[in-house]
């Protein structure tokens, strides 16, 4: 090109001009500029003059400024035709101002001109690809590929074709020819991309980490990163990266968008609500509306939907798909079954991608009881990546009645994973794996949903089962009482409680309540049985009086149990767990110390005494009624001695007693890459 250049009479400075023309430095283009005016108002004429108005076109068009570009190269291929970069740089001009077939014709120029140029190919793809002529695109990309392109451009061109058809197989072949050419961010986004589209998230978070640590401040790409971990469900993960791509650019509305879905799948609701309403002070838009409007329907807020569908047609005059299914969302849960699924299918039809639109459709068949397709519309809306709890809840009932427990179970769970307040789901599992004999998963779920639900005493019985199945006769006591509380006559729940209380070594108790079945049911052997065997036991071990004593009064004797296993050595067992129970301490009075016996030496001691006083004496002559009383009293005490020696090694330091009352119980709740800009594709020569 230098060449092309030449000055009939060469100066150093005419030279330096020549080489500062011929610069392609696009960052240098004031400097290119000035060396080709300086060229053009010295004695060049024909071709050389032609090419240094190319050069100098392109040059103005480094810069942006198109019109100039425009004329310059104009001028040049009027005085160098055969001059091919001329044709394509003014092209790539025409490109830029919107005229794409103009631009075709001066690609389709330079191919005549210059039929082995890549570049030439790469330019006319690009915008064959902008009109729809994929085929003619496709044609482009692989005969620049053919003449040996050695750079990203192409298969990154071909694969964004690939990925915008579907074909993500064809589109990742060409991702990884682009990173391996060119490991730039871009490509590694466009990769992630397909990734995703091919449902392969964890390579697809790969490349879009990647593609952030090559460029920690591309926004797109930390977004995508993000998108990603909310899919998945880690919420936190994709907030933490939501917040890194706001502090990149703090007015992008889309992040802050993002972020108020994150906060709201995570539970955050009133994070929520505050971060769209900042989008919204960016820009009153229809979309955020719209977003605002469907977490007004999972929070069943049906005014505040129709009062945002309001705010949207304000600004839309037609009525789309979101707005059709949030209507007829509406009109269903109102019970206006007709209008509903109207709406719901005019939405579908006019966009078939309408995640929410098949949840609420879903609902509505499988109420009218049509499973099949309640079932299908469901599928569909998990399928477009539903979150919504309720939507796993009812899937799960679905398989269930279906007798998919597999499948029913996991639903389940992914309702359980979305929204773990309601006891249902946990009850409903629990029979699933009970069926499947998991033993401690049911076991796992019972607890969990007894924690939500306290006074659900199904669920109440069937741990007390459990828990008799694994040898704890303590905790399954505890469940039987409840049921026995709710139903005090029911003899097979009181018979499972002796079962219980002989687990857990209680015997009084168990010997009561197989007496108290066998007296209820006199058809339930099994209670009576074990009342005789308990009673032989006893009978062969001289243990059968005190037996039947406890059993007949089965509270006192436990509470004497309780009693005698007090001791100064447990009292730092009380400090070793904190209780859930209020305690309230109650002094306790020292004991009176018990009338000791007289003696013989005590009589004759007495006989010593000085003599009493007249008070004394007048005690001396009381009636012998009154002694017998004494008498009467002090055989009293003697039978109260063995209860008050236990407490013969007690002080005044001692223990207070304690009352235990309940803590309050827990609430009970039953619920049944980006598309890169073309133009930086176009290959300037």
């Amino acid at each position: 090109m230098l060449g092309l250049l030449a000055l009939p009479c060469g100066s150093a400075a005419a030279s330096d001009a020549v080489r500062g023309c011929a610069n392609q430095s696009a960052d240098q283009h004031a400097e290119r500029i000035e060396a080709c005016s300086q060229l053009l108002r010295s004695r060049l004429a024909g071709k050389p003059m032609g090419v240094a108005y190319a050069l100098r076109g392109l040059a103005y068009l480094d810069r942006g400024d198109v019109p100039n570009a425009i004329s310059d190269l104009d001028k040049a291929v009027n005085l160098a035709p055969d001059f091919a970069p001329a044709f394509q740089n003014r092209g790539n001009a025409w490109f830029a101002r919107g005229n794409f077939g103009r631009a075709i014709a001066d690609y389709d120029a330079a191919i005549r001109l210059e039929p082995n140029v890549p570049s030439l190919y790469i330019n006319r793809a690009t915008v064959r690809r902008d009109l729809g002529n994929d085929q003619g695109a496709l044609e482009d990309y692989a005969k620049a590929i053919a003449l040996g392109a050695h750079r990203a451009s192409p298969y990154r061109g071909r694969g964004e074709m690939h990925l915008r058809n579907g074909d993500t197989r064809r589109a990742l072949a060409d991702f990884d020819e682009a990173v391996r050419m060119e490991p730039r961010a871009e490509h590694y986004i466009l990769r992630g991309r397909a990734r995703e589209q091919a449902g392969d998230l964890s390579r697809a978070v790969t490349d879009y980490a990647e593609a952030v640590r090559l460029d920690p401040a591309n926004v797109i790409a930390i977004n995508a990163e993000a998108n990603i971990w909310k899919k998945r469900g880690d919420y936190p993960k994709a907030i933490a990266l939501y917040e890194q791509s706001i502090k990149a650019e703090p007015n992008n509305a889309a992040t802050y968008r993002a972020r108020a879905e994150a906060f709201f799948l995570k539970g955050d609701k009133a994070r929520a609500y505050k971060e769209i309403e900042r989008v919204l002070k960016f820009s009153w838009n229809a979309d955020a509306l719209k977003l605002r409007a469907r977490w007004r329907l999972e929070d069943d807020n049906l005014d505040g939907v129709m009062s945002a569908l309001g705010d949207i047609a304000k600004l839309e005059e037609e009525e789309d798909a979101t707005v059709l299914g949030l209507r007829g969302a509406v009109a269903g849960r109102r019970k206006d079954t007709v209008r509903a699924l109207n709406d719901l299918d005019a939405a579908l039809k006019l966009n078939e991608n309408l995640g929410f639109a098949y949840a609420e459709r879903g609902v509505l068949l499988a109420g009218k009881g049509d499973q099949s397709r309640a079932l299908a519309d469901l599928d569909r809306a998990v399928a477009l990546g539903a979150e919504n709890a309720a939507v796993y809840r009812e899937r799960a009932m679905l398989r269930k009645a279906k007798g998919d427990n597999d499948g029913a179970i996991g639903d389940f769970g992914q309702a359980i994973k979305r929204d773990p307040k309601p006891a249902d789901p946990y009850f409903q599992r629990a029979a699933l794996r009970k069926a499947k004999k998991d033993t401690d998963g049911t076991l796992s779920d019972l607890n969990e949903g007894l924690a939500r639900a306290p006074d659900n005493l199904t669920a109440r019985h069937e741990r007390a089962l459990i828990r008799l199945a694994k040898g704890d006769g303590k905790g399954a006591a505890a469940d039987f009482d409840a049921v026995v509380k709710a139903n005090p006559k029911n003899a097979q729940t009181i018979y499972q409680r002796g079962q219980a209380h002989e687990k857990a070594k209680d015997l009084a108790k168990a010997l009561a309540d197989y007496k108290q079945a066998a007296t209820l049911d006199t058809k339930l052997t099994d209670a009576s049985k074990a009342a005789a065997r308990l009673t032989a036991e006893a009978k062969k071990k001289g243990t059968l009086a005190d037996l039947e004593k406890a059993a007949k009064d089965p509270e006192s004797a436990q509470e004497t149990k309780a009693d005698e296993a007090k001791a100064p050595a447990a009292e730092p067992a009380r400090e070793s767990k904190p209780s859930s129970e209020v305690v309230v301490a109650i002094p306790r009075p020292h004991p009176p110390k018990p009338p000791e016996p007289e003696t013989k030496k005590q009589a004759e001691a007495a006989q010593h005494q000085p003599k009493a006083s007249s008070q004394s004496k007048e005690q001396a002559k009381t009636s012998s009624s009154e002694k017998s009383a004494k008498d009467k009293a002090k055989a009293k005490d003697k039978d109260k001695a063995k209860e008050r020696a236990r407490e013969k090694n007690r002080d005044d330091s001692r223990p207070a007693i304690v009352r235990r009352e309940p803590a309050p119980a827990p609430p009970s709740g039953y619920y049944r890459a980006p598309p890169a800009r073309f133009t930086d594709l176009f290959q300037r020569r």
